[in-house]
C-alpha cells in the first residue's frame, strides 16, 4: 500500500513539471515587443505606376455619317415609246455615252419626216413671195400697181423667211428626239438594275426612271458635325491651345461598321457653311480612295478629323480610369506614397490611351496596375513600368480571390 501511494506521488509531481515547462516555452515563444492583442501593420503594396509628361499631340473629332457617291445620274425616258432593248449588264461599269436602252424609233422618225416635209414647203413659200416681189417691184417702178400692193408682197417674204426658221427649229427637235430614242449613260460609272424591261412604255407624260449610274472612284463621306464641337474648337483656337491645320490637309480616317479600320485615309473636301436647324449641325464632306469597292454608299460609318495640335496634352493607359457612380478617378500617388482619388475629364484616344482634359498635371504619378487593392490613403510601393517585381511582390499586386 505504501508502494502505491509513493508512485502515484511521483506520477503526479511529472505531470505537474510537464505542464510548468510547456508554459515557460510559450512565454519565451512571443516576442517581447509585441503589445498582447495586436498585430503587426502589413506592408505597403507593390503597385505599377506611370509618371504624367505633357506633349503635343495631334487631337481629333469624332463624327458619325453616311457614304455618298460622288456623281450619280438617273438614266430616263425622255420620249414616250417602247423598249426595243437593253444593251448593259446590271452591276457592270459603262462608260459616258455607251449605248443602254433602244425605244421604237417609228413614231420620232415621222414626226423628223414631217418637219423637213413642212420645212420644205415653207422653202417652196418663199421662192414663190420673192418671184411676186420681183414682179411687183418692175410693176410699181412703171406705176401699174399702188404702193400697198408692193409693201404686202414684201411683207409676205419676211413671213416665209420666218416660217423657214420655224420649220428648222422643228426639224432640229424632231432629230434631237430621234436621238432620244437611243438612251445612252450620261456619265461614267457602275450601273445598277434595269427599271424597266423590253416591251415596257416609258416617257408617256413624265420622264420614267430606268436605270442609275453612280461613280465610286474616288467615293465621299457626308459627316455631321455638332455646332458644340465646332464652337469648342473655335475657341481652343484662339486660345492658342490649338494649332489649326489647314483644310486640304486634313486627314479623315474611317471605321467600319464592324469595327475594323478603312485602310485609306480620305481628306476634306468642304465644310459647309449654314447649320441645319432641326439637328443644330453642319455637313463636312470627306473624300476618300475606293479601291476594292469597301465603300458603298449608303454604309454608316465613323470618322475621325486629324485637324489640330494640342501644344501640351495629357494622355494615359486606359487601364489607370477608374468609373463609379460618383464620375471618373484615377488613383494618384503622393510625395508620401499615399494613395489619393482624383477625379479627371478624359476621352477615349487612340491604342488605348485616354485623353484628359482637366485633374492631372505633368509631373503627376498615377496607379496603373493593382487598382483592385487601392482605396484613399493606402500606402503603397511604387514601381515604374519596366521595373520586374519579386514573386512576393506579384502576388500582393494579384486580385484577391475571395
Amino acid at each position: 500500500m505504501a508502494t502505491k501511494i509513493v508512485l502515484l506521488f511521483i506520477q503526479l509531481s511529472l505531470a505537474m513539471f510537464w505542464v510548468a515547462c510547456s508554459e515557460s516555452n510559450q512565454k519565451s515563444a512571443t516576442p517581447a515587443s509585441a503589445p498582447s492583442g495586436k498585430s503587426a501593420p502589413p506592408p505597403p503594396l507593390v503597385i505599377t505606376v506611370f509618371k504624367i509628361e505633357a506633349k503635343p499631340t495631334q487631337v481629333y473629332n469624332e463624327l458619325t455619317g453616311r457614304v455618298a457617291t460622288l456623281r450619280s445620274a438617273d438614266v430616263r425616258a425622255r420620249v414616250p415609246g417602247v423598249v426595243l432593248k437593253k444593251y448593259f449588264e446590271e452591276g457592270n461599269y459603262v462608260q459616258a455615252g455607251a449605248l443602254l436602252f433602244q425605244l421604237d424609233p417609228r413614231a420620232q422618225q415621222i414626226a423628223l419626216d414631217s418637219a423637213e416635209a413642212n420645212l420644205l414647203k415653207s422653202r417652196a413659200n418663199l421662192q414663190q413671195a420673192e418671184l411676186k416681189l420681183s414682179r411687183n417691184q418692175l410693176l410699181l417702178e412703171s406705176q401699174f400697181i399702188a404702193q400697198q400692193v408692193y409693201d404686202d408682197s414684201l411683207n409676205a417674204v419676211s413671213l416665209a423667211k420666218a416660217d423657214i426658221a420655224i420649220h428648222v427649229a422643228a426639224v432640229d427637235a424632231a432629230k434631237l428626239n430621234l436621238d432620244y430614242t437611243e438612251i445612252r449613260a450620261p456619265i461614267g460609272g457602275r450601273i445598277g438594275k434595269a427599271m424597266v424591261t423590253e416591251g415596257a412604255l416609258v416617257g408617256q407624260g413624265q420622264a420614267t426612271l430606268m436605270a442609275l449610274i453612280q461613280q465610286i472612284h474616288p467615293i465621299v463621306v457626308n459627316l455631321n458635325q455638332p455646332i458644340a464641337d465646332y464652337l469648342t474648337l473655335r475657341k481652343n483656337w484662339q486660345n492658342k491651345g490649338l494649332l489649326p491645320t489647314n483644310q486640304p490637309a486634313v486627314q479623315v480616317e474611317l471605321t467600319m461598321d464592324d469595327g475594323s479600320v478603312y485602310p485609306h485615309k480620305g481628306h476634306i473636301l468642304f465644310s459647309d457653311f449654314s447649320i441645319d436647324e432641326t439637328s443644330g449641325n453642319y455637313l463636312v464632306r470627306a473624300q476618300f480612295p475606293n479601291q476594292g469597292e469597301w465603300l458603298q454608299p449608303g454604309m454608316y460609318v465613323n470618322a475621325k478629323i486629324w485637324h489640330s495640335t494640342l501644344e501640351k496634352a495629357i494622355t494615359i493607359p486606359q487601364k489607370a480610369i477608374v468609373r463609379n457612380p460618383s464620375g471618373t478617378f484615377v488613383y494618384v500617388v503622393d510625395s508620401e506614397n499615399k494613395i489619393r482619388m482624383q477625379e479627371v475629364q478624359a476621352k477615349f484616344y487612340q491604342n488605348n490611351q485616354m485623353l484628359i482634359s482637366n485633374g492631372l498635371h505633368e509631373g503627376d504619378v498615377i496607379a496603373i496596375d493593382g487598382l483592385q487593392k487601392l482605396n484613399h490613403g493606402v500606402l503603397v510601393q511604387p514601381k515604374t513600368v519596366g521595373e520586374v517585381a519579386t514573386p512576393e511582390e506579384k502576388t500582393k499586386l494579384a486580385p484577391s480571390t475571395r
